[in-house]
């Protein structure tokens, strides 16, 4: 039997995107688009898909957060009970994406998951797209978001109540939750389409955004001056890198089988993108498993049973270790620096996997993508993270919440490392012993050091 998935958007004036959002999600079924009054052609385009469906709803003239996330949390549930296999809860400008996303979608089912967080990436380019073929040829760098790995497909029978945050990056769902953080499936944002773009559509967005949002700070994409979205931008497009394989961008339309020999990619080839380094923070673990590692290992000991390793004081768990190690190996550190655990199994069970696709300046090796608060909750509770960041690192903008990957288990090419000078680290490994929770406080600034552009 054919696999059976509806599509469910928001719209407001998502004339540039939306033939490119159907073609991307030819491979469905149905597509609901609820059209908030559009004032440009996105109703025509509509309209021109035998799939697609338009229906109105009027916020009269405001982005109100409450009304789309009404819409995202209760719009799916008439296909219950029809015999549909999941539902996508997308915005315009979010594409789902997988080498053969069918196939994809049909294992999860068979292996009973209702509910996918795939991985989620801002895309970036100069230019909006101008081709008449799948977005992701024409627009594929990008770098991963943990903030829009949204949980958005769901099996419509299992779940009870989806009940999404605002902006639908989060949920607490009901029913029978069988959920899988997927590496496979991406949810590619393809918001950042030229700088001239991004400040048009903020430019006509602002002034919509309604008083609640504003309030709850709902929406604030939309509300910094032009020169915080162009530094944003530009921020963007110094850290992407390539996610979408060179000869496979076209793949989720063809719906193309995912066997090995067909792709030309380094995952399936089994070779690694450059040298590797492995930086490894150990604690009285069994690192046997690293005498296996392929490239150059550093065991660093802070147990009572030094085996032979490079023994550090036990202070500071891996964070201090993974500074250490930077500050005195800085101007040689080559290829893949890979920073783990004495144990990976718990937050890295796919850890060279992982590493074969490793094309980007930084990246996480965890399997689940988390956001916190500036005091570390809902996690941990109290953590002093805005002082170390305004010691550490003054001049870069805040986000108003924090992206990563629990674990502390990461790559950073070394080029990337050395976009900051010594001294940064050096500085950092300074702070670390003044900051007691400073571990806690680095694990969630990773993404922040070495994925943002030297400051």
């Amino acid at each position: 039997m054919p696999l059976r998935v509806a599509v469910i958007m928001p719209c407001w004036n998502e004339a540039v995107l939306l033939p490119y959002f159907f073609r991307n999600y030819a491979w469905a079924e149905r597509i609901l688009v609820f059209d908030n009054r559009s004032t440009d052609d996105s109703r025509a385009i509509v309209k021109r898909y035998p799939k697609a469906e338009v229906r109105d709803f009027d916020t009269k003239g405001v982005h109100d957060d409450i009304f789309l996330t009404e819409i995202k949390n209760t719009a799916w549930k008439e296909f219950r009970g029809k015999g549909y296999d999941y539902v996508c809860v997308v915005d315009g400008d979010e594409f789902l994406w997988a080498p053969d996303i069918v196939g994809l979608l049909r294992r999860y089912k068979m292996a009973g998951i209702t509910l996918i967080q795939p991985t989620g990436y801002d895309m970036v380019s100069q230019e909006v797209p101008t081709s008449d073929g799948p977005i992701e040829s024409e627009i594929f760098m990008g770098v991963e978001s943990p903030r829009y790995s949204k949980p958005c497909i769901f099996a419509p029978d299992a779940i009870e109540e989806i009940a999404y945050s605002h902006g639908a990056h989060s949920a607490q769902p009901t029913g029978t939750v069988n959920k899988i953080a997927s590496r496979d499936l991406l949810l590619l944002h393809y918001r950042f389409l030229g700088l001239e773009y991004v400040l048009k559509r903020n430019g006509d967005t602002a002034p919509r955004v309604s008083a609640r949002n504003r309030e709850n700070n709902w929406g604030f994409q939309f509300r910094p001056p032009d020169d915080e979205h162009v530094k944003e931008y530009e921020a963007l497009r110094v850290r992407a890198a390539r996610i979408i394989p060179p000869q496979r961008a076209a793949s989720s339309m063809e719906a193309i089988s995912a066997d090995a020999a067909a792709l030309d990619w380094n995952v399936q080839t089994q070779k690694f993108p450059g040298p590797l380094e492995f930086v490894i923070a150990r604690f009285e673990e069994d690192t046997s498993w690293t005498e296996e590692l392929p490239g150059r290992v550093v065991v660093y000991d802070k147990g009572s049973k030094s085996g032979g390793y490079a023994r550090l004081p036990n202070v500071g768990r891996e964070s201090h270790t993974y500074l250490t190690h930077i500050a005195r190996h800085y101007r040689s550190l080559q290829g893949i620096v890979v920073f783990c655990q004495g144990d990976t199994r718990d937050h890295a069970p796919n850890l060279l996997a992982r590493l074969y696709s490793a094309s980007k300046p930084f990246d996480y090796l965890g399997e689940q993508p988390l956001s916190c608060a500036w005091d570390g909750s809902p996690h941990d509770h109290g953590l002093p993270i805005h002082q170390f960041w305004d010691e550490l690192m003054p001049d870069l903008p805040k986000p108003p919440e924090l992206n990563f990957v629990p674990g502390a288990i990461f790559y950073a090419r070394a080029e990337t490392v050395r976009r900051r000078p010594i001294e940064f680290y050096e500085k950092a490994l300074a702070l670390h012993g003044s900051f007691e929770l400073a571990p806690w406080i680095l694990e969630r600034l990773w993404f922040y050091i070495f994925g943002s552009p030297q400051v």
